[in-house]
């Protein structure tokens, strides 16, 4: 489990994961070899490892979000009547659009078309669900 917006300054700090000190030191070694000082060689590896392991924090807890609100879409879809492969792949279409913003796919598209009444009955229809970019 990474552990941050803890500042990454020295193995020995509390919360810091082993990973992103390695993380910092493969970061360290490029920009010593890019040239850069000591000094600035750590300041911006230490910023970029902040920015890597937020980043990989923040999709963690949003792919942990759309588990957990897939089986409250499938129940949902199973009490209106849809299939339950179907209902799966809606529930989890439905979920990613939520808290991703995924637009789905064209087949996924011919699926949510094909069960729309069903999805308006689950109260679970978007309005820009279907519109594509």
């Amino acid at each position: 489990m990474m552990t941050l917006p803890v500042p990454v300054s020295s193995p020995s700090s509390k919360g810091v994961s082993l990973q992103s000190h390695r993380l910092m030191g493969r970061y360290i070694r490029r920009f010593l070899a890019l040239g850069m000082s000591d000094v600035e060689a750590q300041r911006l590896a230490r910023a970029v490892v902040q920015y890597t392991l937020t980043k990989r924090l923040r999709v963690q807890r949003r792919s942990l979000k759309v588990r957990q609100l897939m089986p409250v879409y499938w129940r949902r879809l199973i009490e209106v009547g849809v299939p339950l492969q179907n209902a799966k792949d809606i529930a989890e279409i439905i979920a990613a659009y939520d808290v991703l913003r995924q637009a789905p796919l064209p087949s996924q598209i011919s699926l949510l078309k094909q069960h729309c009444r069903y999805i308006c009955r689950a109260e679970l229809w978007r309005p820009k669900l279907l519109i594509v970019d």
